[in-house]
């Protein structure tokens, strides 16, 4: 019991600390594309997009992971977004979805 209240303080802890490490990135369609449901890992997705803005785990060891993009300078160049990815308790993605949008 100890040993997953600790877990869980860490994770949050992390998000506090990461929650904003993607803000800078912009939305990347052509990275999103490369997701592959069953073959690609955390490792892959934490290379292509960054810490995650936040990390869920469930009981059952599988977790999700979430990126909010910011990214330009005026509100006439800003391109943001979000990427949510459901990885099984084996590392790699079971699902995800993704939506962005230019300014």
């Amino acid at each position: 019991m100890r040993s997953t209240i600790a877990l869980i303080v860490a994770v949050l802890l992390s998000a506090c600390v990461f929650g904003c490490a993607t803000a800078g990135r912009s939305y990347d369609d052509s990275k999103i594309a490369m997701i592959e449901k069953g073959a690609t890992t955390e490792a892959q997705l934490l290379e292509w997009f960054g810490p995650a803005s936040s990390r869920t785990m469930a009981a059952d060891g599988s977790k999700t992971l979430r990126w909010n993009f910011s990214h330009g300078q005026s509100h006439a160049t800003k391109s943001t977004g979000s990427l949510d990815a459901k990885l099984g308790a084996d590392g790699r993605v079971n699902a995800y979805s993704a939506a962005g949008k230019s300014h």
